[in-house]
């Protein structure tokens, strides 16, 4: 349920505008792309559009005040936390962005008022522990095949066929739970790097068996396949910590910061702050149109 002003004839210097306020029910069942590149560690932005196809000249809408000398609006939106019922899924913020658009993708140069309410989630990531963790001790647990004396070549690629074969069950579990995907997730790439670094363990036993190679070759490969173990970890660190952050980037992201590099019919400003600009249109004397828009978020904590 939302509650809006739609005014008429906009024009805050003439005494004879009137406001019309409309309380409208919409029922609906709203479909979102999500961006699964930075899965688990994923935030969703996701948004509703009201458009109203009258155009400005008759129609705008405006958040709901009481009296002439209010500065701020009142809440408007109501967002009931208790509908969300996805355990994986945390509520964040809101945030709710009236505009207009420019006019450039309307045959008639027409421009219409715009209501545009996002709502950030974060995925409660630290359910798939059980697959970080997991796959780094078996990763780790392949190191052991050197403990295993050089001679017993069968026994030291069945132990590292079990894990690949583990590593394999594990990475099927992680698609069972996403869409088919043209693209890699992290999740995806941690149990491709696991996957490799144990074929390589096993490609490096079958290496030592060769005649010339002793106890001494072996322990260096021990050491040389340790310090690619932690390289490869220290990377996986390295891009979870970087995804984590621009994901949280998002929470506070408006509609021109998400979609920067596509042409946007508005410009989004900060918090009750009125920012105006010109989008190249202009009055019947030759005037420049300048516009403006607020944006009005819900409080939270990072």
């Amino acid at each position: 349920m939302g509650r809006f002003w739609i005014k008429k004839k906009y024009n805050v210097n003439r005494p004879d505008d009137y406001y019309v306020r409309v309380q409208v029910k919409i029922a609906s069942t709203c479909v979102e792309k999500f961006e699964l590149e930075n899965f688990p560690f994923d935030e969703q932005d996701l948004s509703i559009h009201f458009h109203e196809v009258s155009g400005i000249s008759k129609w705008r809408f405006a958040p709901e005040t009481r009296g002439k000398e209010s500065t701020r609006a009142l809440p408007w939106i109501n967002i009931i936390k208790r509908h969300f019922v996805a355990p994986e899924w945390k509520f964040v913020s809101a945030i709710a962005e009236i505009s207009e658009t420019s006019g450039q993708n309307s045959k008639s140069g027409k421009k219409y008022s715009t209501v545009i309410v996002r709502l950030k989630m974060l995925r409660e990531w630290k359910s798939y522990k059980n697959i970080f963790w997991p796959m780094m001790i078996l990763t780790a647990l392949s190191l052991f095949v050197f403990a295993i004396d050089i001679d017993n070549i069968a026994d030291r690629l069945a132990y590292t066929v079990t894990l690949l074969l583990t590593v394999v069950a594990f990475g099927n579990s992680v698609q069972d739970q996403l869409p088919d995907l043209p693209i890699l997730t992290i999740l995806d790439k941690f149990v491709m790097f696991s996957f490799g670094f144990i074929s390589c363990v096993m490609g490096g036993t079958v290496l030592l068996t060769f005649e010339g190679y002793s106890d001494a070759h072996d322990e260096i490969a021990l050491l040389i396949f340790v310090i690619i173990w932690m390289l490869i970890h220290g990377y996986m660190y390295y891009i979870v910590h970087n995804a984590r952050t621009n994901e949280r980037k998002k929470v506070d992201q408006t509609s021109l910061e998400l979609n920067e590099k596509e042409m946007m019919d508005f410009l989004i400003s900060c918090d009750f702050k009125i920012i105006e600009w010109e989008d190249g249109s202009k009055d019947k004397n030759g005037v420049p149109i300048t516009n403006a828009i607020h944006v009005y978020r819900q409080d939270h904590k990072k």
